[in-house]
């Protein structure tokens, strides 16, 4: 199979998404804004609880050869790391993808994750013939479903007791937003 061949940087109006390149001093700086926001993603985002600069290098360098998971750090056009987003459980055959995502709370409220997603549709439909875009939230994650419904997906459906947040140390519903590309 031939390898897949994402764009390096996608530009928007206010910010670009970067593919990274793995280094310690950007697994660092990544760290720093993602601990930042520490209380805020714990409430949703398993992965912070073992988060470490170490840990987010091997996260980064895993994009190098993976050819159904596709991820770029949101900067602004200052060149501030803002956050994260990316396209897991690719699916060639079924043109499917998941959205993840993450941003910090300074950036939170002004419509910069809507434009990271509606970048990456628009980029990465065309390059992986992607037809079916999945944003599953935290039942709880409201800032994240505004951001699934302003960029036009429609709830799905609620999956009961799908996932355990350690935060709240249970196992929590998950609310899953669909978006059709023709």
């Amino acid at each position: 199979m031939e390898k897949i061949i994402t764009p390096e940087r996608i530009e928007g109006e206010r910010i670009y998404l970067q593919k990274p390149k793995p280094s310690f001093e950007l697994a660092n700086t990544g760290y720093k804004v993602a601990m930042e926001s520490y209380d805020t993603i714990s409430r949703y985002l398993n992965w912070i609880f073992d988060f470490s600069p170490e840990s987010y290098y091997n996260y980064l360098s895993s994009f190098e050869n993976s050819d159904n998971h596709f991820g770029y750090i949101i900067y602004d056009k200052d060149n501030n790391f803002m956050g994260f987003i990316d396209l897991h459980n690719y699916r060639a055959e079924d043109k499917y993808a998941e959205f993840g995502y993450w941003i910090s709370d300074k950036y939170t409220g002004h419509g910069y994750m809507m434009e990271a997603v509606s970048l990456m549709e628009k980029e990465l439909s065309k390059i992986l013939g992607i037809q079916k875009f999945v944003i599953m939230t935290h039942h709880k994650n409201t800032k994240s479903q505004n951001v699934a419904l302003k960029s036009g997906y429609e709830l799905e459906a609620v999956l009961k007791r799908h996932i355990y947040c350690k935060y709240e140390d249970k196992i929590v519903d998950m609310n899953t937003y669909v978006k059709f590309i023709d």
